[in-house]
């Protein structure tokens, strides 16, 4: 019986830490989560801008870690069509910490800068309209409504003898009003508000 030893991997905290040490720009530095620290981790820059890198068979593999808007989801870059959002490099674990480290800032760093400030236009973008969407929201709830069910966007309420209406806020300056069995003369203050 033969015993095969497996050989010691090339991924290693010491290798990243190097690898963060020779990339260019502003303080480069490593997170790893113990669940994965074995085959993955993140570079993150004091600007915020993040990658990814895992490794199999003695390869890394380099790719793109976009940024979170407010409400949490991974924006990506609006590409033309049938042009890939993602980028990713491939580098030999063999050739050690600033080779590696010179392949991502030649090969990988320039386009992903590119499109990580565009990035983070659209998430400065969409937070904006989240938080006028908010405050839209907000000042609807101030009118002192006798509100029955609110939601992310929705709001309804029963105002006895005066009808009731459901509210949905779809932006800062769009917002749809459904009203039920209101009087005559408070539809037609309405109609002439909207006619104005």
């Amino acid at each position: 019986m033969t015993l095969t030893l497996e050989k010691p991997s090339l991924f290693t905290k010491e290798l990243l830490l190097g690898i963060a040490m020779h990339l260019p720009g502003n303080g480069w530095k490593v997170e790893t989560d113990p669940q994965t620290s074995q085959w993955r981790a993140y570079f993150t820059n004091s600007d915020g801008m993040k990658f990814f890198v895992r490794h199999d068979n003695g390869m890394m593999q380099v790719h793109t870690h976009w940024p979170l808007n407010s409400r949490n989801e991974s924006i990506r870059p609006i590409m033309p069509y049938g042009v890939q959002d993602t980028i990713s490099i491939n580098v030999s674990l063999a050739k050690g910490a600033q080779a590696i480290a010179k392949d991502i800032a030649r090969r990988f760093l320039p386009y992903y800068t590119e499109l990580y400030a565009k990035v983070l236009e659209r998430v400065k973008s969409d937070d904006e309209f989240d938080a006028a969407k908010q405050k839209a929201i907000d000042t609807i709830v101030a009118l002192g409504l006798n509100i029955n069910s609110k939601g992310a966007d929705a709001l309804s309420w029963y105002g006895g003898k005066n009808g009731y209406a459901s509210v949905r806020v779809n932006s800062a300056n769009s917002i749809e009003l459904d009203l039920h069995s209101i009087p005559l003369d408070k539809a037609i203050a309405v109609l002439k508000l909207i006619k104005e």
